[in-house]
């Protein structure tokens, strides 16, 4: 039993261990696209919830980040992730909140 939870709790860090490095590479690339500067090189988790993708539970991640359109502001972006699958992000430019269809962008 022990060794059940303990392979069980291994695999959750494993898979948000991925989510995250998936996050930070999605993060820095939408930055770029945008010229944009990815600020202090972290995602925050912000939230989770459990989603049905085609009759099948789902892990819906969203994840928070900074970056900065001059080099002096600080804006907030959004990253969302379908289990380890790639679907939004969004951006609080200065000019407007961006949108991302990062699911279209992986087909």
């Amino acid at each position: 039993m022990w060794l059940a939870a303990g392979a069980l709790l291994l695999t959750a860090w494993w898979y948000s261990a991925q989510a995250r490095e998936r996050v930070d590479a999605l993060a820095r690339r939408v930055c770029d696209e945008i010229g944009c500067q990815r600020l202090d090189e972290t995602v925050v988790l912000a939230r989770v919830r459990l989603l049905r993708d085609g009759g099948a539970l789902a892990l819906e991640r969203v994840y928070r980040f900074e970056f900065s359109t001059d080099g002096a502001d600080r804006c907030t972006g959004e990253v969302a992730l379908l289990n380890l699958r790639p679907l939004w992000a969004l951006l609080q430019h200065p000019d407007g909140a961006l949108h991302v269809d990062l699911a279209r962008a992986h087909r």
